[in-house]
């Protein structure tokens, strides 16, 4: 008898490649498949902005929320508001492989709506003022303006990258969400114990690298060489 062909619907070369840049077999598609199919309620075949917030457990006033509709958003490959198995299968396996510095560099990208390599005050004020649907006030405290004020002693206009870590290095709530999501999609796209042997077997590549030392200074640019993974 021939082998039993594959469940899994077809994925292009690109997304099949990411995919398996983290350490996915295809017992992990299969079970991620499941789920897929199991939060789809409606049989469409795919996935809302709410259907995501669903499988995360969050509420849409959560902190968090900002976050999972921006990962939503870069996710949709089509901009049809919806995601495919494949957006959901390279979206957030992609997210959940990043490591710190990446989900830093992420929340960059989130931040400079404008994408123009750098993210003004005003745009730090306009991402801190989100208030979701169905709400009438912002979900994030009012520390976080706060801190925009107390950072540099308030004599800054824009930050790059390296301006933000260290924004971040000093009012560490202000990142939290973002690696706080991350733990939560991590637990769901098959648990943490998965990820952190990925992070163990990435810190073990990166080890035998170290002769190939950079020096100080990001630039954007991360453990993995300056472009995230994924649809990113």
């Amino acid at each position: 008898m021939g082998k039993a062909k594959s469940k899994l619907p077809p994925l292009v070369d690109k997304d099949l490649k990411t995919v398996l840049s983290s350490n996915l077999r295809e017992e992990h598609l299969l079970k991620l498949l499941g789920l897929f199919k199991e939060v789809d309620v409606d049989y469409s075949g795919a996935w809302s902005v709410a259907e995501l917030f669903k499988v995360s457990l969050e509420a849409r006033i959560s902190v968090r929320a900002p976050i999972i509709e921006a990962l939503f958003f870069m996710g949709d490959s089509r901009s049809e508001g919806s995601w495919s198995f494949s957006d959901f299968l390279v979206t957030l396996t992609s997210f959940c492989a990043l490591s710190r510095e990446e989900v830093l560099q992420l929340l960059f990208i989130i931040m400079d709506g404008h994408r123009n390599g750098s993210v003004r005050r005003e745009e730090l004020m306009e991402f801190f003022a989100y208030v979701p649907v169905g709400s009438k006030k912002p979900v994030f405290p009012v520390n976080n303006s706060n801190a925009l004020e107390k950072f540099r002693q308030g004599k800054w206009t824009s930050l790059e990258f390296d301006g933000l870590a260290q924004l971040c290095e000093h009012f560490p709530y202000i990142p939290y969400p973002a690696y706080h999501t991350q733990e939560l999609f991590r637990t769901v796209i098959l648990g943490k114990a998965f990820w952190e042997g990925f992070d163990k077997d990435r810190r073990a590549i990166l080890n035998r690298k170290v002769k190939r030392v950079a020096g100080p200074g990001t630039r954007g640019a991360g453990e993995g060489g300056g472009k995230l993974p994924g649809r990113w």
